[in-house]
């Protein structure tokens, strides 16, 4: 009787610690987490230059801008620490290109629309308020691609021709995730990795 009171009164200590270590997490098994965000920078979208000769009077630019990605990602917490889910995202760049000898003028524009969808893991090892993680994921990613040429000054066949193509390609990302919950069922998220935006961030809900 003695020696099951000393058990007792030895691993109480250690019940209680798992048992607040429990509750101290952010997330838990059987959690949904919902994350909506919008990302940058989009490498495509920072491509700026002009250049010019004063000999040949030939100037030309490069212009780009884009926006996104905007996207959103579910994960399902299946043991207390391990994630499965999957990310939606959409991104837009724009890219002009222009040439000028003063007689002749000719513009470019390229535009890329591309979708990202993909299946993803992710690792827990926050406490508390805070939940980080480590996450990979390998889908497609869904290229549109259009180009259209102008000739202002009718030196070519047509004045504008414009061309199109689209396709699937495999898509990935790998990377460290932040969540940082103000309530129980609601929060700030960032992820910062490679394969698509290198920096995202927006707010979470978790049921």
């Amino acid at each position: 009787m003695k020696f099951k009171i000393l058990l007792l009164a030895i691993s109480t200590p250690f019940l209680a610690f798992s048992q607040s270590t429990s509750e101290e997490r952010s997330v838990r098994k059987d959690n949904v987490i919902f994350d909506l965000y919008i990302g940058g920078p989009q490498l495509l979208s920072n491509l700026n230059t002009n250049s010019g000769s004063t000999s040949t009077g030939v100037k030309s630019s490069l212009n780009s801008s884009g926006f996104g990605p905007i996207g959103g990602r579910i994960e399902y917490m299946f043991t207390p620490k391990s994630s499965i889910g999957l990310e939606v995202n959409h991104a837009t760049s724009k890219m002009e290109f222009t040439w000028n000898d003063g007689v002749d003028k000719l513009s470019q524009e390229i535009k890329l629309d591309r979708t990202r969808i993909f299946p993803r893991y992710a690792l827990h090892f926050g406490k508390k308020k805070l939940d980080a993680y480590w996450h990979v994921g390998l889908g497609l990613a869904f290229w549109d691609i259009s180009s259209k040429v102008t000739d202002p000054s009718n030196t070519i066949s047509a004045t504008s021709t414009v061309s199109k193509t689209n396709g699937p390609i495999l898509a990935f990302r790998t990377g460290l995730g932040l969540r940082y919950f103000f309530t129980d069922n609601f929060g700030l998220n960032a992820d910062f990795g490679i394969g698509g935006a290198l920096f995202t961030g927006g707010i979470t809900f978790k049921l």
